[in-house]
């Protein structure tokens, strides 16, 4: 049985693919396995695939012959094909350092209480192109994602999990198999279902981090205009609130941290409003889409004063310092 069970969910990425490959079976770790997975793919995709399935690593190319609308179905695929004891879920359009499974796997392998490890990513661009460090989790704690560190998963959950997805990319990521046991992705997750399984399997397990940037994540300029737009920052919140939601009711979140959730979120649409928002936008629309949340309307308000307080304040220091040049 392989220790690593290497999973490639692709859609339509035969562009990168080739560097995506190479990279896994140019590991300085050899010992796994390889499943390919294609959710049926309009461009050149199945091309490369086949022709990389009948490398010694690879086990088994699955084709979808109809497009299954969601990544964490062809995640789920490659566990049920898996033999191995970790898992690492391969993004199709990311590549990694040849020493990513020799530096993760050593650290699931000497402690039974780890669930995953994972490392720094280096975000890169369409063409391989270096943009830099992957940074947008250490906005609330600078310093600590640049040092190696292991942590109870209760605690990564109630101080960072709960504020943001503080493993963005599964690319990074190493986990042990048996603790993804039964990790079924509600259909209402539609972008949040790598985040959901996260805090699911830290609600039972440990978690490590080495500042290696061994992860190179791949961002087109296309995700990057659609993440960073008031309408795509907002349906992320709206989801965000759906996932608070899942995991209360699974009892995976207890009330305090099912408040300081909601709270977090409410906090962000408010900021994101202020600042970013366009003038069809609703100070309500959190309410009108969850109207459960209504009991939370004077913390939104609160928050909202807030951030257009902040927003006064910046745009007034900005006309001073006009006209004293």
């Amino acid at each position: 049985m392989p220790a690593v069970s290497v999973i490639v969910p692709n859609y339509n990425h035969g562009r990168f693919l080739e560097e995506r490959l190479e990279s896994i079976f140019s590991q300085t770790f050899q010992d796994f396995e390889a499943i390919l997975l294609d959710d049926c793919s309009t461009d050149n995709s199945l091309e490369i695939l086949k022709r990389y399935a009948a490398h010694p690593k690879v086990r088994e190319l699955r084709v979808n012959e109809h497009n299954s609308g969601s990544p964490f179905k062809q995640w789920q695929q490659g566990l049920a094909l898996a033999c191995g004891e970790y898992i690492w879920i391969a993004e199709s359009d990311d590549y990694a350092d040849k020493d990513f499974l020799a530096t993760l796997v050593p650290l699931l392998q000497s402690n039974p209480r780890l669930g995953m490890a994972y490392c720094q990513s280096t975000v890169v661009g369409e063409d391989s192109e270096i943009i830099g460090e992957y940074s947008s989790y250490s906005v609330s704690c600078p310093e600590r994602w640049k040092h190696d560190f292991t942590n109870s998963g209760a605690d990564e959950i109630s101080s960072y999990l709960l504020r943001i997805n503080t493993i963005p990319n599964a690319s990074a990521a190493v986990v042990r198999k048996a603790a993804l046991a039964d990790m079924v992705v509600p259909e209402n997750l539609k972008t949040m279902g790598d985040w959901y399984i996260w805090i699911k399997l830290l609600s039972r397990q440990d978690i490590a981090y080495t500042a290696q940037p061994l992860n190179y994540f791949r961002q087109s300029s296309q995700s990057t205009r659609q993440h960073c737009s008031f309408a795509g920052k907002q349906e992320r919140i709206f989801q965000a609130i759906e996932l608070t939601g899942q995991l209360a009711r699974e009892s995976i979140l207890n009330a305090a941290n099912h408040r300081k959730a909601i709270l977090y979120r409410l906090d962000s649409w408010a900021y994101e409003y202020c600042f970013a928002g366009s003038p069809g936008g609703s100070l309500f629309a959190v309410l009108k889409h969850f109207p459960a949340l209504k009991k939370y309307a004077p913390y939104l308000i609160f928050y909202y004063l807030r951030h257009l307080g902040s927003r006064l304040r910046k745009q007034e220091s900005g006309v001073r310092s006009q006209k004293s040049e």
